[in-house]
């Protein structure tokens, strides 16, 4: 049934993810450089008592509550957040899994640890190690921090708290379930090969 159709289209996709991952990883020696934020508006403010015109920008994809800090997680050792239960399971699924290897969680440098304590921590979405999208997850966040972690990738809604799926237009799903990343839309993110 669809069921099938669904957990076969996202084994493909995690092979596929998977793969860039690892290729990133074989041609990337670099350590992941911060994002840069773009410099605060100098705009001026105009007081009026008169009825304004409706905001001119669409929304945007970028959340609207500041980030939450998890840095603490990668920026020492794993002893403290081995402490977490949805931290230890979320690295169990992904170390039985195949996907990573413990020595990467322990590696405070790697853009796996990175991602699994933005998936740990830091995501507001909070998936839990038993979300069947929970590793589609990871491994585009990993190759977000792969590829250096991109602002464009950012002001395009990746590590929003949204589904992946709503990662648009750099994350396309399949159509029929809405749910499994079928294609990325990498160029101008510094991927190349």
């Amino acid at each position: 049934g669809w069921r099938d159709l669904c957990m076969l289209s996202s084994c493909c996709s995690i092979i596929v993810i998977l793969s860039l991952s690892i290729a990133l990883g074989v041609t990337s020696n670099k350590n992941p450089s911060a994002a840069v934020a773009p410099a605060p508006s100098t705009a001026a403010v105009v007081v009026t008592t008169e009825p304004t015109l409706s905001p001119s920008n669409p929304p945007t994809l970028s959340p609207t509550l500041p980030p939450v800090d998890f840095t603490w997680c990668y920026e020492s050792t794993e002893d403290q957040a081995l402490q977490d239960d949805r931290y230890l399971s979320l690295r169990y699924k992904f170390v039985r899994s195949g996907v990573s290897t413990g020595a990467e969680f322990y590696d405070e440098l790697s853009y796996q640890r990175k991602s699994l304590c933005w998936l740990a921590f830091g995501d507001r979405l909070a998936v839990e190690a038993s979300d069947p999208f929970a590793m589609q997850r990871y491994i585009l966040a990993t190759i977000y921090y792969g590829l250096g972690e991109p602002q464009r990738m950012l002001n395009e809604g990746w590590l929003s708290g949204q589904f992946e799926c709503e990662w648009t237009p750099l994350v396309g799903c399949d159509s029929r379930t809405d749910s499994t990343v079928t294609r990325l839309a990498l160029s101008g993110t510094g991927l190349t090969g």
